[in-house]
């Protein structure tokens, strides 16, 4: 068994597998969920509701000093880790469905809370996990232009996830900066992404088949920042003059407007 640990504060986010124990036991959990459908098949239409609830015991949370998560913690280390924390989920999940002779799709949106609470931590308050997102919606639909011709889209929108952003900083005695996190946390940035993509297809009589696909990821070039980059604070020097840059914090992003084309064929 395997515990996944994820952090919350700046830096190039990691994903750290630490192997139950008798220190680590493994995490146990508890998910009720109620839901119906409801569905057209004159017209094609369909619709889903769905509500859920888990709890979780046995949670772990990795907190060192430094300012981002060690690449490989020592659980020896006993005291930068969280244990025995207890976590709840809930939320609630829609999805619409439609279909016709050209056109199909889904329209999905999940409103949900992803908390967790650790007894040496703020004392035993809830917290946002690192994965609590309040709304997600999500638009899928594909259609057929012509006998030859398809097209398809994806518009998704989801809510930022928690960070811890340091409030301020002071040199230690060594010289480094020390950060101080506020007890609850930002969040990232709203996520917003749409993609499109074309599909030509072209069948012989021979039984060979031929298909091109090209499209854009993330059509309108939306910088959704991957991870936060803290920038410590510097000097400028002109002349006798010397001028203060304050620490900022940059968001760094990944696959900017991306065009993308691929060919297929079958014989």
């Amino acid at each position: 068994m395997l515990h996944l640990i994820s952090g919350s504060r700046l830096g190039l986010p990691n994903d750290i597998w630490l192997t139950a124990s008798k220190q680590f036991p493994i995490q146990k959990g508890e998910q009720y969920s109620l839901g119906f459908k409801l569905e057209n098949k004159h017209q094609h239409l369909a619709f889903q509701l769905e509500g859920y609830y888990r709890q979780i015991n046995g949670l772990i949370f990795y907190q060192p000093d430094e300012l981002d998560l060690d690449f490989l913690p020592d659980p020896k280390q006993i005291e930068d880790f969280y244990t025995a924390g207890k976590g709840k989920v809930y939320g609630i999940e829609s999805m619409f469905t439609f279909t016709n002779k050209r056109w199909n799709g889904w329209i999905t949106y999940t409103w949900s809370k992803n908390l967790q609470s650790f007894p040496r931590l703020l004392k035993n308050r809830q917290l946002p996990s690192p994965y609590d997102q309040r709304h997600m919606f999500n638009l899928v639909v594909n259609g057929k232009l012509s006998s030859k011709w398809d097209i398809s889209f994806l518009w998704t929108i989801q809510s930022g996830c928690p960070i811890f952003l340091p409030s301020a900083q002071y040199i230690g005695p060594d010289g480094k900066y020390i950060y101080i996190y506020p007890e609850q946390p930002s969040r990232f940035p709203t996520y917003r992404r749409f993609d499109i993509g074309f599909t030509y297809k072209h069948e012989r009589d021979s039984g060979k088949y031929r298909e091109w696909k090209f499209g854009v990821y993330n059509l309108f070039n939306r910088k959704n920042p991957l991870y936060l980059d803290l920038q410590a604070a510097s000097y400028i020097q002109r002349g006798t003059n010397r001028s203060l840059i304050p620490p900022r914090i940059k968001g760094l992003s990944l696959l900017p407007f991306l065009p993308y084309i691929s060919y297929q064929w079958t014989f």
